[in-house]
């Protein structure tokens, strides 16, 4: 078994456990404590929306950097065994630009579902024993499936966009040093703007492990609703990587 196919779990599993942990403990955290002092020194009044809708604001932004920095992480320490993919959206587009094969295309993909969905499992240990509670959200994502088309759209844009900067951010012709930075910024960016649409996926891995275990713990819509989040992302590498193969002169 290649060592890289293990550093491409162990790599999304952390993803997973420290990007959706953010999200579980922040919101907690906001929903519990920090939402019962604005209820007893406010009372409902305009300020205590002001100061929640700043607290939410500020949660985002935690996620967005949470799940950027520890990609940033992952890159550098374990890029130089796998190439620091983490994402099948990621290995889709390299696949595409033939840097890698379709033999380990699909290994690594395997790994990374199976890390994500272990990072999961963790993180509901860990928050259910924490908080004491029926965990039923695991910062899985989520959309209006009134107006599916719109999510299905951004997710696919969002991914085409991230597939690009890492193709384009470790070619030949790039300065490799800085391509976690570019990449980990790009998800932050990323995260930012479509938290409050989708939750953000673009990785299919990083959906499908919370979607699971939030439907253990009740959340039975997670599941139901993570197909979309598996098939946009795919689209949006596709779109990424040929986008790049229009754009670059690499030879592969």
């Amino acid at each position: 078994m290649k060592k890289a196919y293990w550093a491409e779990l162990i790599g999304t599993l952390f993803l997973v456990l420290m990007g959706c942990g953010s999200a579980v403990v922040g919101g907690q955290i906001i929903s519990g404590n920090v939402g019962q002092v604005f209820a007893v020194l406010f009372n409902g009044n305009q300020n205590a929306a002001v100061l929640g809708t700043a607290f939410t604001v500020f949660g985002n932004l935690s996620v967005a950097f949470a799940f950027g920095l520890t990609i940033v992480a992952m890159i550098y320490a374990l890029g130089p065994v796998s190439g620091g993919h983490f994402n099948p959206a990621v290995t889709i587009g390299a696949w595409i630009s033939k840097r890698i094969n379709t033999k380990e295309a699909g290994f690594y993909i395997l790994f990374q579902v199976i890390g994500g969905i272990v990072g999961a499992f963790l993180l509901y240990l860990i928050t259910s024993n924490i908080f004491a509670l029926k965990v039923t959200a695991l910062g899985q994502n989520f959309y209006n499936a009134q107006i599916w088309w719109i999510p299905f759209i951004v997710e696919a844009i969002f991914t085409a966009l991230f597939v690009l900067v890492v193709l384009g951010s470790t070619s030949s012709k790039a300065n490799v040093k800085f391509a976690g930075l570019a990449i980990g910024l790009t998800l932050v960016l990323v995260h930012i703007v479509a938290i409050p649409i989708t939750g953000t996926s673009v990785n299919p891995a990083r959906s499908f492990g919370p979607a699971i275990f939030s439907a253990l713990g009740g959340n039975v819509l997670a599941l139901k609703q993570v197909w979309l989040f598996i098939l946009a992302p795919v689209v949006g590498a596709i779109g990424g990587a040929y986008a790049w193969k229009l754009v670059s002169d690499e030879k592969k």
